[in-house]
């Protein structure tokens, strides 16, 4: 069982890597992906002093992708690639996790249904933690459940918990939200019991029975190991605590509403998966209460019991209580972006397809009462009925999956490899370029120098005051033209001016400062030549006299 559990692990994670890497490519960077790549690309001294004043919540990816991209450059298929093996060694883990309690036709399935969620999809081709993150809760899962089954009294495992829980976080702060979860699968495991549990931490020589006594030993455990975690990440919360105020971004933008909560969360935009899987959910919900109330011992019944109810449990808390909580501090604290919460996607994949096998079992039952299945094997029938239930979510999903690669795909349309292929194509040797730096900073149209140094390799950064790099921030710091009057006259006469001219999520687009940077062009002795209107930006070629 356990080679079997081995390849299948192996065999689903390959699928979902290629799944998610496939194309992934395409699409050019983004804004968090230029925070991502830019940070990479600084020195160690530089990268420490940014760690210090920002984003050092995401310093443990910036010093992995640092040595990544040394190694392996720094374009769209190299960086996005670490995200891909991400999925694929957490659908690896998920197979795990899922045979160990539900058995491996059910880890198998929980493995594919994960592999196509949009969510999981889409994280697959960002330059961010999220993929990463994902894989790290997935194993810390199969840790910590392991360790509760057996009642682990040694010390080494529950410290390589501690460690793994420090990871967790070290990777991505918000991953602590992990210890709900597990905090319920071990109420869960003290149903019935807690009374008894109750008195045995207080007065340990009254421990009722040998297995009260295991559990209250596991529970302490756990509380200590967890404790030993936040103990180890103590450099990185206080950190955090620091820079709180680099996300009060997000009071700017419109609250969490619910098809942000119950769709974009899991889904990306589509609302055919969502209702797929939330009717899954709903489905599982009125079948386990049932059989609940009915009291007998039907399939369903059977399923809810001993190691699957662990299962189902903690599927059910890892999925719900992390965005709940997140949700909760949102109302006090700007926290919540829907990316933040990818890390629960493989909670939704194991209850759908939880919900998958429940109905080939079901078509099992109807083929048994009409006779068929001495003609079909019952096996066959519920394989056959499994894949046709993955197929179906993948082919619900399908558009999603398309749209998240087409060139467009990230951040409501970046276009910057456009922007970089016509500079490249069109600027000569000394040019000058301008930017567009009124708009928010993820949208930036200077970024795309960064992103795509070759591209740029002609031109001059005329208004540049200080490269990011010898900043502890993450973006350069510039001149408005005015101020670098005598550098763009000392020019060779030909001036670009890249302008962002979409519309941002407050619908508003930097019209004023384009006219007012063409006017400060045009007061040097600068006409329009010609203007590259993109997806997202434009590209405007200024010229003096007969320069062109």
């Amino acid at each position: 069982m356990r080679y079997r559990t081995a390849v299948s692990s192996v065999a689903a994670g390959i699928l979902a890597f290629v799944i998610s890497w496939i194309d992934s490519w395409v699409p050019s960077f983004w804004g968090d992906e230029a925070a991502s790549i830019m940070s990479a690309h600084r020195p160690w001294s530089s990268l420490l002093s940014e760690l210090g004043r920002v984003d050092a919540v995401h310093g443990t990816y910036y010093a992995l992708l640092h040595v990544w991209i040394d190694f392996f450059g720094a374009s769209q298929f190299s960086t996005r690639l670490p995200s891909a093996m991400a999925v694929g060694l957490a659908a690896a883990g998920v197979v795990v996790l899922v045979a160990r309690y539900g058995g491996l036709r059910l880890g198998i399935l929980s493995a594919l249904v994960f592999a196509v969620l949009p969510r999981t999809t889409y994280m697959g081709t960002e330059v961010r933690s999220y993929a990463l993150g994902t894989a790290f809760a997935v194993w810390l899962a199969v840790l910590f459940l392991g360790l509760v089954t057996r009642r682990t009294t040694r010390v080494l495992p529950w410290a390589a918990f501690a460690v793994g829980f420090a990871a967790c976080i070290y990777v991505f702060l918000y991953l602590a939200l992990l210890a709900l979860p597990f905090a319920a699968v071990l109420m869960w495991e003290a149903r019935g019991r807690v009374a008894a549990t109750a008195k045995a931490l207080v007065r340990p020589s009254a421990a009722g029975t040998p297995d009260v006594a295991a559990l209250r030993g596991t529970i302490v455990r756990w509380m200590l190991a967890s404790l030993g975690g936040i103990v180890l990440t103590a450099p990185l919360l206080v950190f955090a605590l620091k820079e709180h105020g680099q996300i009060k971004f997000l009071g700017k933008h419109p609250g969490v509403d619910f098809f942000s909560f119950t769709v974009t969360q899991w889904f990306d935009y589509s609302w055919g998966v969502a209702i797929l899987a939330w009717s899954a959910l709903v489905g599982l919900a009125v079948l386990g209460l049932l059989a609940w109330r009915r009291r007998r011992a039907s399939g369903v019944r059977r399923m809810l019991r001993t190691d699957r109810a662990r299962l189902v449990l903690f599927a059910v808390a890892w999925l719900a209580l992390p965005p709940v909580a997140l949700l909760i501090l949102n109302a006090f604290v700007p926290a919540y972006t829907v990316r933040y919460m990818s890390f629960t996607t493989p909670g939704f994949a194991i209850l759908i397809a939880l919900a998958i096998e429940l109905a080939a079992r079901w078509l099992v039952s109807r083929s048994r009462a009409a006779g068929d299945v001495h003609r079909w094997g019952t096996a066959a029938i519920a394989t056959v009925a499994s894949i046709v239930g993955v197929a179906l979510v993948a082919a619900v999903a399908a558009p999603t999956y398309v749209a998240q690669r087409g060139p467009y795909a990230k951040n409501g349309g970046s276009d910057w490899a456009e922007v970089a292929s016509v500079v490249q194509q069109h600027a000569h040797p000394g040019d000058d370029i301008v930017f567009d730096e009124t708009t928010r900073p993820s949208r930036r149209p200077r970024l795309a120098m960064h992103l795509y140094p070759e591209q740029f390799a002609d031109v001059v950064d005329v208004t540049l005051a200080i490269p990011y790099e010898n900043r502890d921030s993450l973006w350069d710091k510039t001149y408005p033209i005015p101020e670098v009057a005598g550098r763009i006259e000392a020019g060779n006469g030909r001036v670009w001016l890249v302008e962002y001219r979409g519309p941002d999520k407050e619908d508003v687009v930097s019209s004023t400062g384009m006219r007012e940077r063409m006017s400060d062009l045009r007061a040097l002795g600068f006409t329009l030549a010609k203007s590259y209107p993109l997806h997202r930006d434009v590209v405007y070629l200024f010229t003096r006299g007969a320069a062109s």
